[in-house]
């Protein structure tokens, strides 16, 4: 026979270690329970978060977003200009910046030449454009004079003009403009004034040209926020600009 499987005996401090020992570990199962339930409760709420119920784009719910539904309400019209629409086509103007001649030298039929015989008029076709993107530079000289009393005057640099070299203010307001209004980050101004211009305005200057430009109009922004405390009923939306 086999003999009996007798427990091995421990004392009563050896059985308190023990217990301490197993709460410690209870303890330990217990918290990391509770974190890997709090964690699994986190990544349900954003798995199940869109742009219905939270403020995420809709562009952010990938292929489980709802395909896009007109609000337009169909006419019935056919495309294009409608009858009794006023047109915004092109109109000629009396007074163009450039005109560019094209003479007639040869005939088209017969190939005579016709430098010599007199014009009996001319077609003309506008074309509507802008000019050819170009940086000017413009020197200021302020003229030095010496008085008979031995003092040197020197003429006034206009207000803006403070440094040897400089950016003028229309460069910077079309930076202003892209990044304020336009909403166009820093590198892309950067990047879209290199391109245009050749001009290699760095994050510092544009940066500061927003802050200028931020001061100049600093009583105009007081003025209209005193207006609009006035009002009985502002409309307004989350747009900061």
């Amino acid at each position: 026979m086999e003999k009996p499987f007798n427990l091995p005996t421990i004392t009563e401090q050896e059985k308190e270690a023990q217990i301490v020992t197993l709460l410690d570990v209870i303890k330990s199962l217990t918290f990391q329970i509770e974190e890997q339930r709090k964690e699994i409760e986190e990544l349900k709420e954003k798995l199940e978060k869109n742009s219905k119920n939270s403020s995420k784009p809709p562009s952010s719910d990938g292929l489980s977003k709802p395909a896009p539904k007109s609000l337009r309400y169909p006419s019935h019209k056919n495309s294009g200009g409608q009858l009794g629409h006023k047109g915004h086509t092109l109109e000629s103007v009396d007074t163009p910046d450039f005109i560019k001649s094209h003479r007639v030298t040869h005939c088209d039929s017969c190939s005579a030449n016709l430098e010599d015989v007199l014009s009996e008029g001319y077609e003309e076709r506008q074309v509507f454009d802008i000019p050819e993107p170009t940086l000017e530079v413009t020197s200021h000289r302020s003229e030095k004079k010496k008085c008979a009393c031995g003092h040197v005057t020197i003429a006034p640099f206009p207000l803006d003009v403070v440094a040897p070299v400089q950016y003028g203010n229309r460069i910077k307001s079309i930076a202003v403009y892209l990044n304020q209004y336009q909403l166009i980050p820093y590198a892309r101004v950067e990047e879209s004034l290199e391109s245009l211009y050749g001009v290699s305005l760095c994050e510092g200057t544009l940066f500061n040209s927003n802050q200028a430009v931020y001061q100049v109009l600093e009583e105009t922004e007081e003025t209209i926020k005193e207006a609009l405390k006035k009002e009985p009923i502002l409309h307004v939306d989350e747009s900061g600009i």
